[in-house]
């Protein structure tokens, strides 16, 4: 009498064979994201993990609130105020359009340096509040803290009025 042979041996050797075939792929769509990623004229945005995008070459990652970090290998690194802004300068800085590239990051600067120092002069006028103390720390306060917050406004909506004449440069179907 002849014992069994073992299924084992051919479960064993099936998920070998599913492992294999898992990895080949795996390797596959990795090439091919990586040909599409780099390509000059088409510019990719998809989602690498919940925090972070790729963005063509670029790599987008959410620092906080308000901050992206964008970096191309370790060329370019860059904090963003604005993901669009982020996305676009990616957008352009690959399709070569420099200067376009370059006033998004002047008006995005501009807003995250005004945005700063609206909370900054707000903390020292709530602290100065917070006292009772009516001082000329509280009036001069006061006084940047609504200049800054003018100056943030028109910066903001700088940045917004420039992110909407993207769609002049046949962005939007492509990347969002």
């Amino acid at each position: 009498m002849k014992t069994a042979k073992s299924s084992t041996e051919k479960e064993l050797a099936g998920k070998l064979l599913i492992d294999v075939a898992f990895a080949r792929a795996h390797r596959w769509t990795e090439r091919e994201f990586n040909q599409l990623r780099y390509k000059e004229d088409f510019v990719i945005h998809v989602p690498m993990t919940k925090r972070s995008w790729a963005v063509g070459k670029f790599d987008l990652t959410v620092l906080g609130d308000h901050k992206w970090h964008l970096t191309d290998r370790d060329r370019i690194d860059l904090v963003f105020y604005s993901r669009k802004a982020a996305v676009f300068y990616a957008y352009f800085t690959q399709r070569k359009r420099y200067q376009l590239a370059d006033t998004l990051v002047r008006y995005d600067q501009d807003v995250a340096k005004y945005r700063d120092e609206v909370e900054f002069y707000s903390q020292k006028l709530a602290q100065q509040l917070k006292n009772k103390k009516f001082t000329f720390d509280t009036q001069l306060y006061q006084s940047r803290y609504l200049e800054s917050k003018a100056r943030y406004n028109s910066a903001k909506k700088e940045l917004e009025k420039t992110l909407n004449q993207t769609k002049y440069t046949k962005v939007w179907d492509q990347i969002l």
